[in-house]
């Protein structure tokens, strides 16, 4: 976990080629927020938002001799960029 100057953890979590980050409590609720990165050959390939909103990556080697770079990056609400 990781602990904030206030003393508030937010846990990490390896899972199954994912990497669940879970938030201190809320005040009041109780909840605790959570975003989920899902990775494949050592990439992140898709973030999950803890409301189950997706964004959707995608990696190339555009130039020889260089690692995978990202070349397209796709929101929850459908937008592209790449």
């Amino acid at each position: 976990s990781v602990t904030d100057p206030y003393g508030a953890a937010t846990t990490v979590a390896y899972d199954d080629g994912r990497v669940v980050f879970t938030a201190p409590a809320r005040s009041g609720d109780g909840h605790r927020l959570t975003a989920v990165l899902e990775l494949q050959d050592g990439l992140v390939r898709k973030a999950t938002a803890g409301d189950g909103a997706v964004t959707g990556l995608e990696y190339g080697r555009p130039l020889a001799g260089h690692g995978p770079v990202v070349t397209k990056v796709a929101s929850p609400l459908g937008a592209v960029t790449e």
